[in-house]
């Protein structure tokens, strides 16, 4: 029986092995940055009453207490994203090595008209990619809130990262 991907034509190929920093850029990416920015703002307020807080414990015989527990909250909103972060990563790599005997992957995608493929097996349509999210050195194709595939802007072996990224606008209209 004939496979039907040898009638059809590769638009874009795209092939390079992961590595920790297009890792860091894929966690970063996929992290909610507006969740980033609600987490320092709550952390300004939350620190500007620690201070005021703090201020009243040493001036007025306020409570040491409250200033101390604004402290705190505030330091756990600033650095709460980033070890979030790290945890991921950590997760992501160990995943990774696993899955390629403590290596890092090699990755090779294909992107069809309808579809992009992986060398793995992995088949997405166009229609289950929400989001396109750009990196220093790759875009991430978002198929789902948590779940990105990583294509490396320079890694294109058919095909260019400009005429990429104007085809992946056009098909899922993003």
């Amino acid at each position: 029986m004939e496979n039907n991907n040898e009638k059809e034509e590769v638009l874009f190929e795209n092939e390079f092995t992961a590595s920790v920093e297009l890792y860091k850029e894929y966690v970063r990416a996929l992290s909610f940055p507006k969740l980033q920015y609600i987490s320092l703002f709550m952390a300004i307020i939350i620190g500007m009453i620690a201070i005021g807080s703090i201020n009243e414990a040493l001036t007025k015989g306020g409570s040491v207490a409250s200033a101390i527990l604004y402290s705190l909250l505030t330091v756990v909103l600033i650095i709460e994203i980033p070890i979030q972060r790290y945890r991921v990563l950590k997760t992501a790599i160990r995943q990774e090595k696993t899955m390629y005997n403590g290596e890092m992957g090699k990755r090779n995608l294909k992107f069809y008209q309808d579809r992009l493929e992986s060398g793995n097996g992995m088949k997405i349509p166009y229609s289950n990619i929400p989001k396109i999210r750009k990196s220093k050195n790759c875009i991430i194709l978002v198929a789902n809130k948590a779940t990105g595939v990583m294509v490396k802007k320079d890694a294109f072996i058919k095909g260019s990262y400009e005429d990429f990224m104007q085809f992946m606008h056009k098909v899922t209209r993003k």
